[in-house]
Formats: structure tokens, C-alpha cells, sequence
């Protein structure tokens, strides 16, 4: 009997010691939870630092001028974390409007983040496209037919940017005169730039919101709207090329 209750002792001793090892081995075998957040862009509109009012009457310039749309496309994304090597989002692209000006982009894993970096425009890969391959995009896709349109037609490629609006051309104080700045994809004139940004963010669990101001009178800077009122790129190369310059300090990190 005394024999039978040192040997149970010794079960029950044995079976405690390896479950308490089991319980240790697990703990220590088990990943920490990798935290993510969740990436939004926002690009707040400004005219000379003032928010964005579609239609209202700035001056630009000297110039008044008012503005219906001011659209942009931006992709090629890229995050650079502090450790490990960069995130890319690939072919993923945004149509960017003072309607549409907050973006959901990707998951990112939690912690620094030293650099964002994108393009402004379509790259020659989605503009090689055939007329189905255009009209048959969803409707949800940025790169599908738009209103206003952000396409020139399936064999001229897309719109990169696209402002719109009206300038006073008589000194009156009343933009009356149509105000047009369309660039694209042209064989003759490389329009597509990448820019980077020295993000320097830290980027936690849940949402995360990547601010960007957007300031429509910096895209006009060496450009008189009074007499400069439009370029679709051909009828206007130069004014095009000035244009787009201004388009790296149009757009700065909040």
C-alpha cells in the first residue's frame, strides 16, 4: 500500500512537472502579435494657405481666379521603414479631388517609418492599354472613364492632373475667361516624376492619417493667369513645363 501511494505521489509529481514545462515551452514558442495600422493619405486643398472653396474668388498673382476641379492622380507608393526593407503597393493608384481627398491605401506594420514616396500621373504601363482594356475597367477603378474626364481618349493615355476653373483676363476682378492646365503621357515629354518626403512618423495600431497640403496658388508660381490661361502640353509646351515644375512645391507634408 505504502509502495502504491509512493509510486502515485510520484505520478501525479511528474505529470505536474511536465505540464508546467509544457506551459513554459509554449510561452516561449509563441510569436508576439504583430500590431498594424491602417494608412490614409489626406491631401487638404489650400489657395495660398486658405482652404479650398470650389468657386470661390482668390487671387493668384494679381489675378482673380476660381476654381471646379483640381484632380490629380498619384500612385507607385512607397513606404521606407526604419528597419527592414521598403514597402511597395505596387500598381495601386488614387484619383486625388477636393471631393475625394482622404484615401484608405494599405496595412502597415506598427512602428517608425522614415519615408513615403509616389508619383504624380499614370506610368506607361496602364496607358498602353487597348480601348477595351479601358472601358471595361470597374467603375470603382480610378483608372475607369471619370467625370470630368481624366482621359484623352484610350490612345492618348491619361490626364495626370487636371485643373480647371475661370481667371479675370480684363483686370476687372471678375474670373470670366475659362482656365484649363491639362499634362499627360507624350512620347516627346516626360511628365512623370517621382516624389519623395521625409515622413519621420510613427505608425500605431488602428488608423493612421498621412496629411499633405495640396496649395493650387504654388502651382502657379512664374505663371500670369491673366494672359497664361490654359495649356493641354502641345499648345503650349513651355507654360506646360513651368507648370509642371511648380508641382513639387505644390504639394508639401503636413
Amino acid at each position: 500500500m505504502k509502495t502504491f501511494k509512493k509510486i502515485s505521489f510520484l505520478t501525479i509529481g511528474l505529470a505536474a512537472l511536465l505540464l508546467a514545462s509544457n506551459g513554459c515551452k509554449n510561452k516561449e514558442d509563441e510569436t508576439p502579435e504583430i500590431k498594424k495600422g491602417d494608412i490614409h493619405m489626406h491631401f487638404k486643398y489650400t489657395v495660398n494657405g486658405q482652404d479650398l472653396q470650389i468657386g470661390q474668388v482668390y487671387e493668384i498673382n494679381g489675378t482673380a481666379v476660381s476654381f471646379e476641379f483640381a484632380n490629380f492622380y498619384l500612385g507607385k507608393i512607397v513606404f521606407h521603414p526604419e528597419q527592414g526593407s521598403h514597402i511597395s503597393l505596387g500598381d495601386q493608384y488614387l484619383l486625388v479631388t477636393p471631393d475625394r481627398h482622404e484615401h484608405s491605401t494599405t496595412q502597415l506594420d506598427a512602428g517608425h517609418y522614415h519615408k513615403v514616396e509616389f508619383i504624380i500621373g499614370v506610368d506607361d504601363k496602364e496607358n498602353d492599354q487597348t480601348e477595351t482594356d479601358f472601358t471595361n475597367r470597374s467603375p470603382d477603378d480610378p483608372l475607369a472613364m471619370q467625370n470630368p474626364s481624366m482621359h484623352w481618349g484610350w490612345n492618348g493615355g491619361y490626364k495626370y492632373i487636371r485643373i480647371d476653373g475661370m481667371t479675370d483676363t480684363d483686370a476687372d476682378g471678375t474670373p470670366d475667361t475659362p482656365l484649363g492646365y491639362h499634362l499627360g503621357n507624350f512620347d516627346m515629354f516626360d511628365f512623370i516624376q517621382n516624389y519623395s518626403f521625409d515622413l519621420h512618423h510613427e505608425i500605431v495600431e488602428g488608423k493612421n492619417v498621412i496629411e499633405f497640403e495640396f496649395d493650387l496658388a504654388k502651382l502657379f508660381t512664374g505663371i500670369d493667369l491673366s494672359t497664361q490661361t490654359d495649356t493641354h502640353v502641345f499648345n503650349d509646351v513651355e507654360l506646360a513645363k513651368i507648370f509642371h515644375a511648380n508641382l513639387g512645391n505644390a504639394i508639401t507634408l503636413l
